[in-house]
């Protein structure tokens, strides 16, 4: 068996190849185990939130993971494409049950995955997680009927949010009196809804490669020295005062100095 066509477990989520590990079936069983997870504790309509990275893969997982939690009865508040620390401040913002973020966050384009998390935002240990993955095994599920039909719902403001949160956190005034000059290689990934809005509104010039929100990566998405060439490069060609570069779901960053 080689390594693609096999699912990766673990208690934060589950990730693998789409259309060999990952399949529709697969994705819509461990949802439908979350829900149940979510129900079990003896949440009568269980609130979650959900979002994704910018992966091809995405929008067909996006689809199958809201089927399975309003088939099961639970309210979906859908951010759509964000970055994972965006969805992570949103889970306890809307006082959700939890959340699910599709992303497969370093990983190749053939990676996409599902995280699972808690009410404060952060992943499930390891006790829940275990739950979750029991569930699945032994295909306990629930779906409800009619009037008990979860609804979804859409959060549009997530991003302006966590923004809000950042600016709370650093000197803005002192970083625009430098008016720095600033590469991004958001890697066509979820860090391009958020990241230069932050960067301009620190004031800083700032010059973008990989800019798209298509999910196809010109180089391997994990954020280490031989995959940041480009930005390395294209910090010395500009002239700049730093380079940044994020992962698919820009849950890290790298960062690339002045001289390359």
């Amino acid at each position: 068996m080689s390594h693609s066509s096999q699912l990766m477990v673990s208690v934060s989520g589950i990730r693998g190849v789409v259309g060999e590990a990952l399949t529709p079936d697969v994705a819509l069983r461990f949802v439908q185990a979350y829900a149940n997870y979510l129900v079990l504790k003896g949440i009568e309509r269980p609130r979650v939130v959900v979002g994704r990275d910018t992966r091809p893969t995405g929008e067909a997982l996006h689809h199958i993971l809201k089927g399975a939690l309003l088939s099961s009865g639970c309210d979906v508040i859908d951010l759509d494409i964000v970055t994972t620390p965006t969805l992570q401040l949103a889970v306890p913002y809307h006082n959700a049950d939890g959340a699910i973020c599709i992303t497969a966050s370093h990983n190749p384009i053939e990676w996409n995955a599902l995280k699972f998390f808690q009410p404060n935002g952060m992943y499930l240990d390891k006790a829940q997680g275990s739950e979750v993955i029991r569930l699945y095994e032994a295909n306990e599920f629930r779906t409800v009927t009619w009037e008990n039909i979860g609804q979804v719902s859409t959060d549009n403001e997530a991003n302006a949010r966590h923004i809000e949160a950042i600016f709370k956190l650093v000197d803005v005034e002192a970083i625009r009196a430098k008016k720095f000059h600033v590469v991004l290689d958001g890697c066509n990934g979820a860090g391009n809804v958020i990241s230069p809005r932050v960067l301009e509104v620190l004031g800083c010039k700032v010059t973008r490669i990989n800019p798209k929100l298509d999910g196809h990566f010109t180089h391997n998405p994990e954020p280490l020295n031989e995959n940041m060439t480009e930005l390395m490069e294209a910090v010395k060609a500009a002239g700049a005062d730093v380079g940044f570069a994020h992962d698919a779901d820009a849950d890290r960053v790298a960062i690339v100095t002045n001289e390359g």
